[in-house]
């Protein structure tokens, strides 16, 4: 469930919760206490747990938009293949199964401060740490893979954010626990031993016994699914011209499963974050899902890329409300103010207004944090420099996105002013182009080619826009198309000791606004000046 950041207003989509999703919580939660108290009492379910898990993904990514009875059969061959080598060349599983935990808390450190720079040299160090450790301690890395495991399964159950401090702190306990706790417990350890016994005999029996158990799993898990997924009728959207679009698709051709509570919206008009659909409301569909069924996601999301009138009038009502808090913010911006105090100004406006979420985690960052571009703590007191705000709402799910960056003291400096009329001109290279039969990829390379040539090239490190939509970073088509809304958001992040005059160190600035694509070309859908200035001394 989201939570609110400021005050009452939720983040995102609120997804309802079904049989379904609360048995996974359970599981999660029980899975969770496992690996985290006692993983490393069972090193070959702990193993087992990782290599089902990789298996599953790599099924599902490379099988589910072709049939899920791949997905199965593909899982259950990748399973068996780290289940061999977990058996037969243990040092080398557990070196594989160690690559991702340190690389994966790094990105998530990196998101939790909303750098868009990773340290390349790092990222290998931490996969080269990881393999290592799996390789010369494999017993002892049990208890690291355990806990990382336990970490994730607790992020699934969790009802609260718990941010990347939260779960690094579940992640350390874990394996400390594990480590220098768990050992001196004999009488414990005896206790699960004796009624959870671990695979002993000879390495093929183990190999026979530990897939056997990995297989019945996975047919547990899709046969549960199966049953236990919500299956609503997509007549309840209300909307029969939509109805009759997916059906031209071939979206309800076959049975599948919709995971994501904003397609199941689109579909259905629920937020459902699992359900079903099927070519008819017969109850052997169910079971007809795990031999013939296939995912629609591709179908739908080519569909939500083009937006209905209906759709277009909430985009706008959303772009409007995010308007207006610029404007009431704009005064507001002046050295003492805190990043958290024009948070809430923003949200007081949303609620006034209407607006019923946050479309995604405002951005007020300020001074050194305007470097970095999803920066979100909202922790600091504004003293000079810039100060980015990147903010948007939600109006019936349907959500707006805009960036604006304000001096803090009221007027620009020299720096400051050159780097905005840059970004200004990087946008208008972008959009003298937007129109139906444009690339997204092209308009990028335009707005990087204006940042590049006045030597800011390396400081514009991400991309220049999104779909917008039911989500703020909607479905997305690199071919643009009259009836798609898209935002260009050129910025340029100049941090500390950069290679350029010392005038533009700690300086970050963005500009963002949100686009229909018409026949004509393009309506801008946001509106306020793009260069703020409130001319006091």
């Amino acid at each position: 469930m989201p939570v609110a950041i400021a005050g009452d207003l939720p983040v995102g989509m609120v997804a309802e919760h079904s049989l379904l999703t609360m048995a996974a919580h359970v599981v999660a939660a029980a899975v969770a206490l496992l690996l985290l108290f006692a993983g490393r009492v069972f090193p070959r379910t702990v193993s087992g747990i990782f290599y089902l898990l990789l298996a599953g993904l790599v099924g599902f990514r490379l099988f589910a938009a072709t049939s899920y009875l791949l997905v199965l059969l593909a899982a259950l061959l990748l399973f068996g293949l780290g289940t061999a080598l977990s058996l037969y060349w243990p040092r080398a599983a557990m070196a594989i199964a160690l690559l991702w935990p340190f690389p994966l808390l790094y990105f998530a450190h990196l998101n939790e401060t909303g750098s868009f720079s990773p340290n390349f040299t790092l990222i290998l160090a931490a996969l080269a740490g990881g393999a290592a450790l799996g390789a010369l301690f494999p017993n002892t890395s049990v208890a690291l893979l355990a806990a990382a495991l336990g970490t994730l399964a607790a992020g699934v159950f969790w009802q609260v954010e718990l941010g990347f401090t939260g779960l690094l702190a579940i992640f350390i306990a874990g394996m400390l626990w594990q480590l220098l706790v768990l050992p001196r417990l004999q009488t414990l350890l005896q206790w699960l031993a004796a009624r959870w016994p671990e695979p002993s005999a000879s390495r093929a029996q183990q190999f026979r016994s530990l897939f056997l158990r990995g297989a019945a799993v996975s047919v547990g898990m899709m046969l549960a699914v199966a049953l236990l997924v919500p299956r609503p009728q997509p007549e309840q959207n209300r909307n029969p011209e939509r109805l009759q679009r997916l059906q031209a698709a071939g979206v309800f051709a076959r049975p599948g499963l919709i995971l994501s509570a904003a397609d199941n919206y689109y579909v259905f008009g629920r937020p459902l974050p699992v359900a079903m659909i099927a070519p008819s409301p017969a109850a052997g569909q169910r079971f007809a899902l795990l031999v013939q069924g296939k995912s629609p996601r591709a179908a739908i999301h080519r569909l939500r890329t083009i937006k209905e009138p209906a759709e277009l009038a909430k985009l706008r009502q959303a772009a409007a409300i995010t308007s207006a808090a610029f404007a009431r913010i704009a005064p507001l911006i002046a050295p003492g103010r805190s990043e958290a105090e024009i948070a809430q100004e923003i949200e007081n406006l949303f609620q006034e207004k209407g607006a019923q979420a946050w479309a995604f985690t405002p951005i007020v960052a300020a001074g050194a944090n305007a470097v970095l571009p999803h920066y979100s703590a909202k922790r600091a007191v504004m003293r000079a420099g810039l100060v980015v705000v990147d903010i948007g709402c939600s109006v019936d799910n349907y959500t707006s996105d805009m960036t604006r960056t304000f001096a803090v003291r009221g007027r620009l400096s020299p720096a400051e002013r050159k780097l905005l009329d840059l970004i200004v001109a990087a946008a208008d290279s972008a959009r003298a182009h937007l129109q139906p039969g444009a690339t997204m990829r092209d308009l990028h390379q335009r707005a990087a080619a204006v940042i590049a040539a006045a030597g800011f090239g390396p400081f514009f490190n991400h991309y220049l826009g999104h779909h917008v939509g039911l989500e703020v970073h909607d479905p997305a088509s690199d071919s643009l198309a009259a009836g798609m809304v898209i935002t260009l958001e050129p910025g340029i992040y100049i941090p500390a000791g950069a290679a350029v005059d010392s005038s533009y160190w700690n300086l970050g600035a963005r500009l963002e606004d949100t686009y229909l694509v018409t026949e004509a070309g393009y309506e801008t859908i946001t509106a306020f000046p793009l260069i703020w200035e409130t001319k006091q001394d």
